[in-house]
């Protein structure tokens, strides 16, 4: 039995990618979805009209103009949020109001401060929603197996160094979590370099450094 998914936010990464760029590739949230076999796409929500009627045409999936809107026709197993980082608390929080386990999988970051955070880890403990932030390199398989090896090998030290552009939340954060991943939850941060909108910093691990380098590059990360 296939499960019922939404996507809430046709912007970029929920839509337009893929109707910009190649069409043999997989960009965004509508697009892997569509072509799932094991989801049954049963919606969408943005606030403009235009990515709407947009989005009907491409996919033939009813869609709304608010998340409650939505649930008030749609009983969904899942729901994917990707719209702008500052609305994900109200949008979670619109989504508490339906009485069912749901399985969340929001862009990242999750939200932009720690009091947001803790009130999304509230609402989502209250009403049994089971929320997943999209870092997706930490379902790749490739990681995985590199996590195995620095696993094996957790006498040695390591020494990474990431350059990345774009700012800290949206893109650092994706190396922030993978370096978390390989490494543990217990860390030293200490700042390299201040500059004026972005800073270089190191995190100490156990066993590893990674030193994190911004850059002014564009599309550079490593």
């Amino acid at each position: 039995m296939k499960q019922k998914i939404v996507l809430i936010g046709l912007g970029n990464i929920g839509m337009m990618y893929d109707l910009k760029k190649s069409k043999s590739s997989i960009l965004t949230y509508a697009k892997a979805i569509k072509q799932s076999k094991k989801l049954e796409f049963s919606g969408a929500v943005d606030i403009s009209k235009k990515k709407r009627k947009l989005f009907e045409k491409n996919y033939k999936v009813k869609s709304f103009s608010s998340t409650k809107k939505l649930l008030e026709h749609i009983d969904p197993d899942i729901i994917v949020i990707s719209t702008p980082t500052k609305t994900h608390s109200k949008i979670i929080s619109d989504i508490k109001l339906k009485k069912k386990n749901i399985f969340i999988i929001c862009e990242k970051p999750l939200t932009e401060n720690f009091q947001k955070i803790s009130k999304i880890k509230r609402l989502t403990k209250k009403n049994n929603l089971k929320i997943f932030t999209n870092y997706m390199r930490l379902v790749d398989p490739k990681v995985s197996y590199l996590k195995k090896i620095i696993k094996f090998n957790k006498k040695s030290n390591f020494f990474c160094e990431v350059f990345y552009n774009g700012t800290l939340l949206n893109s650092c954060s994706h190396y922030i979590s993978l370096m978390m991943y390989f490494f543990g939850n217990k860390y030293k941060l200490k700042i390299v370099n201040k500059k004026k909108d972005y800073f270089d910093f190191k995190l100490i691990f156990r066993n590893s450094e990674i030193y994190f380098y911004s850059s002014n590059i564009r599309n550079i990360q490593y």
